[in-house]
């Protein structure tokens, strides 16, 4: 891959030439910001308000969710490689160690997870644009949530098991999660409603395609406030229905009954977003929701980008079986689960053992540790619509 730098969003800032693919390097940080930037903003038409101010908003979030996402693909590569090159006590490698195995199968399933959530909503920049409201708030928070729950998966390790020094615990930067997640309660009304209605926007199938071109950025089409909800959430009961109806995938009724669970959970979600009453002072519990929501948005956007992508990047190790949405799903519905407080609470893993196998041969091999890092670099970088 190239290694010019360009400008971010946010502030002008190149993107480090380091950010390159190598085996210590993540491709799909540095085509996340890129497809931000795809194309030249639009004149549009006046939207009554100050047009920079509100992209400085609702874009600022790539630059960050990209390092953060770097984080926490060289922690998880270093913790891999260092249970699989040094010795335990028994004389064997951590990295036969079941318990492990699990850790490093957990962090790189939330791992999955927060890099389809940035993905797929640096594409929606261009064509849910109209939705960046909710976007930016949720990836601005979940991104550096998730993240900071995989190094301290990693570090625990170093804590609680056989290797030293596997991962230093990394800290979220950024916008506080506190005030992502208020603007993302303030439009629970509208979320809820269009849960209800599972409207979607007609660019959401072209968003989903990693390959499809992107049109430039039209900044007429920011609003304040995203009245039509959020279409990749929205999309989530008919993802599940035909879901339902493909029986040729392998591991498709596992990956049925996790979507078909998850939705259950969104329902439950939804129902306690439309009991919040006020638009302006938020309890905890109400940006307990925000949190459920964002776990809800990534779901969605694992399910989504799976069902999009599975032939085109079929032969590719962490899509065969889909492994990585798999473990994704389990882990965002413990989350959810979690948050709601509902039962069950546990799901059972399928997968965490042939997930750390795969993790494992990347590492040794110098193969990507994400289901995007080879998908993404082909594909959501291709050429912008005319």
């Amino acid at each position: 891959m190239a290694s010019d730098s360009g400008p971010c969003p946010a502030d002008g800032r190149p993107v480090p030439a380091a950010w390159t693919r190598g085996p210590q390097g993540h491709e799909g940080v540095f085509q996340l910001w890129r497809t931000v930037l795809r194309g030249e903003p639009s004149d549009g038409a006046e939207t009554g308000f100050d047009d920079r101010e509100l992209a400085d908003a609702q874009l600022a979030w790539a630059l960050p969710a990209a390092r953060t996402l770097d984080a926490g693909e060289r922690a998880l590569r270093r913790a891999i490689r260092l249970a699989v090159e040094r010795q335990g006590p028994t004389g064997r490698p951590p990295a036969e160690d079941p318990d492990v195995r699990r850790s490093l199968s957990r962090a790189a399933s939330l791992l999955f997870a927060a890099e389809a959530a940035a993905v797929l909503s640096a594409r929606a920049v261009h064509t849910l644009t109209g939705e960046l409201s909710v976007l930016a708030p949720v990836v601005s928070a979940l991104v550096p949530t998730l993240v900071a729950e995989v190094t301290a998966t990693l570090a625990d390790l170093t804590e609680n098991g056989p290797v030293d020094v596997l991962a230093d615990r990394y800290e979220p930067v950024g916008p506080e999660p506190l005030r992502e997640r208020n603007a993302l309660a303030a439009q629970f009304p509208w979320l809820v409603h269009g849960f209800a209605l599972e409207s979607t926007d007609d660019r959401l199938p072209s968003t989903m395609l990693l390959g499809a071109p992107l049109p430039p950025l039209d900044r007429s089409r920011l609003v304040p406030l995203s009245r039509g909800g959020c279409s990749v959430v929205q999309a989530l009961p008919a993802a599940v229905g035909v879901l339902g109806q493909d029986g040729a995938t392998a591991h498709g009724g596992e990956i049925h009954d996790l979507a078909k669970a998850v939705l259950a959970a969104g329902d439950e979600l939804h129902r306690r977003m439309a009991e919040v009453l006020s638009v302006t002072d938020f309890e905890q519990p109400d940006r307990r929701l925000a949190a459920g929501y964002e776990d809800l948005y990534a779901a969605a956007a694992c399910l989504q980008l799976w069902s999009a992508q599975r032939t085109a990047a079929d032969g590719q190790p962490l899509w065969e079986d889909g492994i990585w949405l798999r473990a994704a799903l389990r882990e965002l519905l413990l989350r959810l689960r979690g948050l709601l407080e509902s039962a069950p609470a546990d799901v059972p893993d399928h997968v965490g053992e042939a997930l750390a196998d795969r993790l494992v041969h990347a590492v040794r091999t110098g193969g990507p540790l994400t289901p995007f890092a080879v998908v993404a670099a082909g594909a959501a970088v291709s050429g912008s619509a005319t």
